[in-house]
């Protein structure tokens, strides 16, 4: 990424429906295989519905706690190198890291399992800050675009949707 920072800037800048970066192999592919055989069973999250039922959806926000490469991939995220160079890359200064990844975290969703199309917060709610970015992985080894659940994004998914 580091080669490719400026190329990947005016990506960003350019994107519409809103400004968004797509990395391909954003991480090595043996780190890649490592992140996901430490991934969490779907039991091991929060997978409790209000019905006290097991759901669709499983997530876990402490990922430090998964494993080895799941606690470097913390110590990435969060060093200054990291945040400057996708600061650089989106034009932001002084980007921030979320140490409770409040709304983050690992997410699975079960077959049939639906996610509505939402705008997520943009502020904080217990710190404040104001949120300017997401970092979403895919760690899906193979996907077959008919079994639906790819990335789209919206203007505004109220009125879009």
């Amino acid at each position: 990424m580091l080669d490719e920072a400026d190329r990947l800037g005016r990506q960003f800048a350019s994107a519409r429906p809103f400004r968004y970066v797509v990395i391909e192999n954003f991480f090595d592919e043996n780190f890649a295989n490592t992140l996901l055989a430490e991934f969490p069973a779907f039991e091991q999250g929060n997978c409790i519905g209000d019905d006290g039922r097991v759901g669709g959806k499983s997530t876990v926000e402490r990922i430090k706690a998964l494993g080895p490469a799941f606690r470097a991939l913390d110590e990435a995220i969060q060093s200054q190198e990291f945040l400057g160079l996708i600061g650089e890359i989106c034009g932001i200064d002084d980007l921030l890291y979320d140490p409770y990844y409040l709304g983050g975290g690992t997410h699975e969703n079960r077959h049939g399992q639906s996610l509505q199309a939402h705008v997520d917060f943009n502020y904080h709610p217990s710190e404040r800050w104001h949120r300017r970015l997401n970092l979403i992985v895919y760690l899906n080894p193979n996907w077959d675009e008919i079994w639906g659940g790819n990335l789209e994004l919206w203007h505004n998914p109220y009125q879009d949707a």
